[in-house]
């Protein structure tokens, strides 16, 4: 069997793809799985994951956010959508408030302790989170059915 030989276009286009940097499949221009960064003050955050495909393009993204929020509901087969979360600093002032729009929610925020809350189907939870530099904190909401 003869190796298939590629066209000028093809040659061209391998060129461009290896040529690429790596913070091309994080960018939403260039990745449309990523949803939009957003800014809530002083705070960068993304949310979505409702597709397998935006939730790995998320999770591959996520090494730039300290902070990733998960939101559950076991006994369904997707976690919850339009979950509104606030971020409170240990003084108590709100540094996000927003709702996300799937099941994972990155946030840009800065070294601290912090207590976060989400709502869901009518309830709320709290959790704290304790946020250093180098680590990420990982949250997981769960709504029980």
């Amino acid at each position: 069997m003869r190796p298939a030989k590629l066209g000028l276009a093809s040659a061209l286009g391998l060129a461009l793809v290896a040529a690429l940097p790596a913070r091309a499949m994080t960018d939403p221009e260039l990745n449309p799985e990523l949803p939009p960064t957003l800014n809530n003050g002083a705070v960068k955050y993304m949310s979505g994951g409702i597709s397998r495909n935006q939730q790995s393009a998320m999770e591959r993204d996520a090494s730039g956010y300290p902070l990733e929020l998960r939101f559950l509901a076991s006994g369904r087969a997707y976690g919850p959508a339009y979950v509104p979360v606030k971020i409170r600093s240990r003084s108590g002032k709100v540094i996000l408030d927003a709702t996300s729009n799937g099941p994972l929610m990155l946030a840009d925020v800065p070294d601290g302790r912090y207590t976060v809350s989400a709502r869901h189907a009518g309830r709320t939870e709290t959790l704290d989170a304790n946020v250093e530099h180098g680590k990420r904190e990982t949250l997981a909401f769960d709504w029980k059915y």
